[in-house]
C-alpha cells in the first residue's frame, strides 16, 4: 500500500468515526435515527472495518495498536448507552396498568445522557491517537507500506 493511500484511507476512517459519534449523541438527544446506524460493535462500525481490514497493514506501528484499546473502550461506553435505551423494550403487563414504564424509561434516558460525557472523551482521546498515527504515517521513509 502507497503511504499516502493509507494516510487517505486514515482520514476517512476518522470521518466515519466522527460521523458515528454524531449519530450516537442525536440518538440520545431523541432524534429518530435508524438504531443499526451506530453499530454496538467496534468491529462492526466503518472505522472498525476499516481498522481490521485494510488498515491492518499498519499493525507494525505502535499509534496503530494504540487505538484499539481505546476504540473498544468507545464501543464498551456506546452499549451500555444502547442497552439503556433500546434494551428491554418488552414492559410487563403490570407496568403498562401503572404507567411506571414511562417513568423507568425517562430514568434510563437520563442515566445514558450521563454517560455521554465519558463518550465525547474517549472520542477526543481516539482521535488525538488517530492524529498519532497520521504523523508517524507523514514521518515515515519511502512511499510503499508492507
Amino acid at each position: 500500500m502507497v503511504r499516502t493511500e493509507a494516510i487517505e484511507m486514515l482520514r476517512i476512517a476518522r470521518t466515519a468515526h466522527m460521523q458515528w459519534m454524531a449519530r450516537a449523541k442525536a440518538i440520545v438527544a431523541g432524534v429518530a435515527l435508524n438504531k443499526d446506524l451506530v453499530p454496538v460493535m467496534h468491529t462492526d462500525c466503518k472505522f472498525g472495518q476499516w481498522y481490521y481490514g485494510p488498515g491492518q497493514l499498519l499493525n507494525t506501528l505502535k499509534s496503530f495498536q494504540d487505538v484499539e484499546r481505546t476504540h473498544a473502550e468507545l464501543h464498551q461506553v456506546y452499549s451500555e448507552i444502547f442497552n439503556l435505551i433500546f434494551g428491554s423494550q418488552e414492559s410487563s403487563l403490570l407496568k403498562k396498568l401503572f404507567s411506571v414504564d414511562d417513568a423507568h424509561k425517562q430514568e434510563k434516558l437520563l442515566m445514558a445522557k450521563q454517560l455521554i460525557p465519558r463518550l465525547v472523551d474517549i472520542s477526543k482521546e481516539m482521535l488525538i491517537l488517530l492524529d498519532h498515527l497520521e504523523n508517524d504515517l507523514t514521518q515515515m521513509q519511502g512511499n510503499v507500506i508492507d
